[in-house]
């Protein structure tokens, strides 16, 4: 009934209550008084130009939570409670006191009390520390739930020294499970935890049983085993959720252009040879501009349709700079017919689809892996020479695993050998050559061409063939690669689907994992950087 039990809600529902205790919760900085970003609307700086107010200032903001929160400490009759988390376990961050926080405590006190002041405050002064969740556990009388008293239980059991493993509160066979994986990751040993499934390998699906696969499949090993192991052999669907999407993806961004291009050069391939544009000779920039203009305006409308493109506000910017970079493209790609003569020959070149043959790639073990994919591009020359091109709408990459050497980036990169031999099987070609484009500001619209010669070929048959013994052999190790403080997450994780499944800690368990004899085939993908 009102007036009876507890009520939750925000320091501001306290105002004009009559309460026996106040419990206001996190009281730390960041979070009371919450943080205030600039408006991407209407700055600060114009804010406080309103007449009497009207729009509320970040002072203001400040002053009204204070208010609340005064209000909140007025409600409780008999006790009031203030507590704060000193630490932040996600970002593993301390956390400080709020200043509201420190002014009740300076009052408490009788004296000024600072952030670096506050650890040294003890029960005299009002405040109680508890150093952690089992702490807390540790010095209470009596559980408020069945959970706590058991975890009580467990935390006396470890004290005395006991395994919990071997405990009776744990033998359900869904705790016992998560002890014995804590474990595992925890140890130096490579086990069925972290992605270690040799024991039932067999039932692995190999790239080299008849299965025809693509070059990004066997990349992804090469980048994170296990991220493969989730898509690849448990087939774990990625649900899609649009009402949920801030911006338009980097993914959905690639697939946008590739598709502007693919029509726009598709429409001058579907043209009589005497309409093309003659090789040495450039696009007819204003003709070309406007298609490629109202083509990028097809597509945006249709990726808007399909829920895509996110917030309004950022999908303007994303589809301005879609429409500005393919017009730029347009005139890189002038310099480079210009230069050399080429013209486009085929867009969206396929192996393996549309009844075209697969390209069979033989390893040095001796077995077959057949792929099958598209190239964006394959351009002729006139002397007959096929240049192969795989458009990239990021910026160009650092290296990854291995070294500059390496052709095929220790697996990071097979697609341009791969087209190159399919350009070779389907087209009959005997000159080759390949290189990825960059279509975008960011990758300066340049081009990272790829050496066709024997050392690349045996290289790329080489690593194929080391990614297959480790697929083959269940080796599917978490590997998250170097921090990556501009996305806040590890290099490999910022846009993998399957980030939120995989533990925290990776980084820690695959160092602590890393000289597992298991790992060998995985660390063998890099070359040493010559002398």
């Amino acid at each position: 009934r009102y007036g009876e039990g507890v009520l939750c809600g925000t320091t501001a529902t306290g105002l004009g209550l009559d309460l026996d205790a106040v419990f206001v919760l996190g009281v730390a900085e960041g979070i009371v008084p919450a943080v205030r970003r600039e408006d991407a609307l209407i700055a600060e700086t114009d804010r406080v130009l309103a007449v009497d107010g009207e729009l509320r200032t970040r002072d203001r903001s400040v002053a009204d939570q204070r208010r609340s929160y005064l209000a909140a400490l007025a409600a409780g009759a008999d006790h009031r409670i203030l507590s704060f988390a000193r630490g932040d376990l996600r970002t593993t961050r301390d956390r400080l006191p709020s200043r509201f926080l420190l002014e009740t405590a300076s009052a408490l006190r009788g004296e000024r009390v600072f952030a670096s002041d506050f650890g040294n405050l003890d029960r005299s002064d009002g405040v109680d520390v508890v150093a952690s969740f089992p702490a807390g556990l540790r010095r209470v009388a009596s559980a408020a739930t069945v959970a706590e008293h058991d975890l009580g239980v467990l935390v006396q059991a470890i004290d005395a020294g006991a395994d919990i493993a071997r405990h009776p509160l744990t033998a359900a066979p869904a705790i016992a499970a998560g002890i014995e994986a804590r474990r595992a990751r925890a140890s130096g040993t490579f086990t069925r935890w972290d992605g270690n499934v040799a024991a039932v390998a067999a039932l692995v699906p190999s790239p080299a049983t008849g299965e025809v696969v693509s070059a990004t499949r066997l990349e992804q090993w090469s980048t994170c085993p296990f991220r493969y192991y989730l898509s690849h052999v448990l087939r774990i669907p990625v649900e899609d959720e649009p009402e949920r999407l801030l911006e338009f993806s980097p993914l959905e961004r690639g697939t946008l252009v590739h598709a502007v291009l693919e029509r726009f050069v598709g429409e001058e391939l579907a043209k009589p040879d005497a309409a093309r544009v003659p090789s040495g000779e450039p696009w007819p920039v204003e003709s070309s501009v406007l298609r490629l203009t109202e083509i990028v305006d097809e597509l945006a409308a249709d990726a808007e349709v399909r829920g895509l493109t996110g917030k309004a506000v950022l999908w303007s910017l994303h589809r301005e700079e879609i429409a500005s970079e393919v017009v730029q493209f347009l005139l890189s790609d002038n310099e480079w017919r210009m230069a050399d003569g080429a013209v486009p020959e085929s867009v969206e070149f396929p192996f393996g689809y549309d009844g075209t043959p697969p390209v069979a790639v033989t390893v040095p073990s001796g077995a077959v892996v057949r792929f099958r994919g598209r190239a964006d591009r394959i351009d002729r020359r006139p002397d007959g020479t096929r240049v192969v091109l795989d458009y990239k709408t990021g910026a160009r990459p650092r290296v990854g695993k291995g070294s500059a050497d390496d052709p095929v980036w220790a697996g990071g990169r097979l697609q341009l050998p791969l087209y190159a031999e399919a350009a070779r099987q389907a087209l009959g070609a005997e000159q080759v050559e390949a290189a990825y484009w960059y279509v975008s500001q960011r990758g300066g619209f340049g081009r990272d061409e790829v050496e066709l010669d024997e050392r690349t070929s045996t290289r790329f048959r080489e690593v194929v063939g080391q990614i297959v013994d480790g697929i083959d052999g269940g080796t599917f190790p978490a590997a998250p690669g170097e921090p990556s403080w501009f996305h806040g997450t590890d290099e490999n994780c910022a846009y993998c689907d399957y980030n939120e499944l995989c533990p925290v800690d990776r980084g820690a368990q695959y160092d602590a994992k890393e000289s597992a004899p298991e790992f060998q085939v995985f660390h063998d993908l890099a070359i040493e950087a010559p002398e």
